[in-house]
């Protein structure tokens, strides 16, 4: 059944949407039942190659403000769909973990939650060196 599922919504270079590259790099949210007739867990991933890589595809592009650090090659060779696996696996452990967006999350401000995948944003392999394995 398509409603026992989640969904990954995955854009193209191209696509902007709003506060990406500002805010986001992804987000996960739900389908209201009120307007779609069932709750539906979804996420959402963008492709920052054109917009950020710098800011969503960290380790294989990294910010000018962080002078002499060479960014890794990225497995894959691109940049901007190497950066969105590490965005996409963040979205889907937080989907898990939270999906209507209420359950579980670190920090005692409600209104700012620190969701599981935010606890550890940037960390990679055992070594957590900021690089894959």
């Amino acid at each position: 059944s398509p409603k026992s599922g989640i969904y990954l919504l995955l854009t193209s270079p191209d696509v902007y949407v709003q506060d990406f590259c500002r805010q986001v790099c992804g987000f996960h949210y739900f389908t209201f039942p009120s307007i779609v007739g069932y709750t539906l867990p979804y996420a959402w991933v963008g492709n920052s190659q054109k917009y950020c890589p710098e800011v969503c595809a960290y380790p294989f592009a990294v910010p000018s403000y962080i002078p002499g650090l060479k960014a890794m090659k990225p497995p894959n060779g691109d940049v901007g769909v190497d950066g969105m696996i590490s965005v996409m696996a963040h979205e889907m452990a937080e989907l898990a973990a939270n999906p209507l967006v209420n359950a579980w999350y670190a920090g005692g401000d409600p209104t700012a939650p620190v969701e599981i995948a935010d606890l550890c944003e940037g960390i990679y392999g055992t070594g957590g060196g900021g690089s894959y394995t």
